[in-house]
């Protein structure tokens, strides 16, 4: 788990006229394995019309839910930043050490 990634979670604020404004905002950075979905996985999840591209392990961290959105930090060598929406949120073995997450990239 070496690669940083920012934790955002959706907050809705209203408009002066009355229109909801969904924004994310950065609530924890964590460190995470990120993988490629296998095709068991991408299977699996199309079966519930969902799109899915990478799996990630975390550390368990009681803020990540289905309606996070994760972010790699930008770093100054020029890392390019790269967002993914959570699909699932597994707590592995429920013992809250990791969190086994179902990510979809999210293409800018």
């Amino acid at each position: 788990m070496r690669t940083p990634l920012e934790v955002m979670n959706p907050t809705e604020t209203t408009d002066e006229y009355g229109q909801a404004i969904s924004s994310y905002s950065l609530v924890a950075t964590v460190f995470a394995a990120i993988n490629q979905a296998s095709a068991d996985e991408r299977r699996n999840h199309a079966q519930l019309n969902q799109i899915v591209t990478h799996t990630i392990r975390t550390r368990w961290h009681p803020d990540i839910s289905h309606r996070t959105r994760l972010r790699t930090v930008a770093n100054a060598s020029g890392m390019s930043v790269t967002s993914w929406d959570v699909v699932s949120v597994i707590n592995w073995q429920e013992r809250r050490e990791y969190l086994d997450i179902v990510a979809r990239q999210v293409i800018a």
